[in-house]
């Protein structure tokens, strides 16, 4: 990995005197700046090399603990249809009539620390140029720093993880919202006319195949109500590509201590979540 430039601008390095809490010894010796610009990196790997353009980060948050803001923006990095060919992708860029994956990332998370547990709400999208994007926002809450701390440990020595432990720390981590969303451009549309191609089908033929294929997992929420709203939803969508969209709204944070029990029953779990599927066109 070759980095030309890097500039950053406020720049801190948490070193605590002592290790008093769980936070200390998670972010002891961290490195974190107020903006972080690094016009181009270049990756190498063999005979293939790529470059990554733009990368920004600004971050505005407290020292002391790190907690605060953070956003981060990847302008631009092109892969090449040679350079997927070897990967065996089916149908190829090629075949979908692209010269190359060119893409770029944007995301902003919000770190709190209320009372003993870290909340974080944050958003990311990612977008393939020419093709469509893909954004998800999530705000997730009672997470113990012990569990940060032990993942961090599981990276540098991942066969000393204690399951038993963060199956338990996990059990207090809480879902606010979720929402995950694509937007098109041109790929559905695309991966559709290729398909009706390559099956010898009409348009029809092949959204009817797709949305028969999504009611064996559907009849086992044992929910008609949300079957419904999520093959019509899938339908519009595959009709006239726009977005198609999938949100999950509890009326209050649901922790993971509560889903559990409900594992064997989907109806209730449904309700808990209150999940909703909706699609539309480019210019709803």
């Amino acid at each position: 990995m070759t980095v030309p430039i890097m500039e950053a601008k406020g720049a801190f390095i948490r070193a605590p005197n002592t290790l008093k809490t769980t936070l200390d010894r998670m972010f002891a010796q961290s490195f974190l700046a107020r903006n972080v610009t690094t016009p181009l990196v270049t990756i190498s790997a063999g005979e293939w090399s790529l470059d990554v353009h733009g990368l920004k980060f600004s971050w505005s948050g407290d020292p002391k603990t790190f907690m605060g803001e953070s956003n981060y923006t990847v302008g631009s990095i092109e892969l090449p249809a040679s350079m997927l060919a070897t990967a065996g992708m089916s149908p190829s860029l090629k075949d979908l009539g692209y010269e190359a994956l060119d893409f770029g990332a944007t995301g902003r998370a919000n770190m709190t620390l209320p009372k003993e547990h870290i909340e974080i709400d944050g958003d990311t999208s990612l977008l393939a140029r020419k093709m469509g994007a893909f954004s998800m926002s999530a705000k997730v809450g009672g997470i113990q720093p012990a569990l940060l701390e032990a993942v961090q440990a599981v990276q540098e020595a991942p066969n000393a993880i204690d399951v038993n432990a963060m199956m338990a720390m996990l059990q207090t981590v809480t879902i606010g919202h979720l929402r995950l969303r694509y937007d098109d451009a041109s790929l559905a549309e695309r991966l559709l006319a290729w398909y009706e191609k390559m099956e010898n089908k009409t348009r029809d033929q092949i959204i009817s195949d797709i949305v028969a294929t999504s009611d064996g997992g559907l009849v086992a929420l044992n929910s008609p109500e949300f079957a419904a709203q999520f093959k019509t939803a899938l339908e519009t969508f595959l009709r006239n590509p726009g977005w198609i969209q999938f949100e999950l709204r509890p009326a209050t944070p649901i922790a993971a201590s509560q889903i559990t029990p409900l594992v064997g029953a989907p109806a209730e779990l449904v309700k808990l979540l209150n999940p909703s599927v909706t699609a539309g066109t480019a210019e709803e």
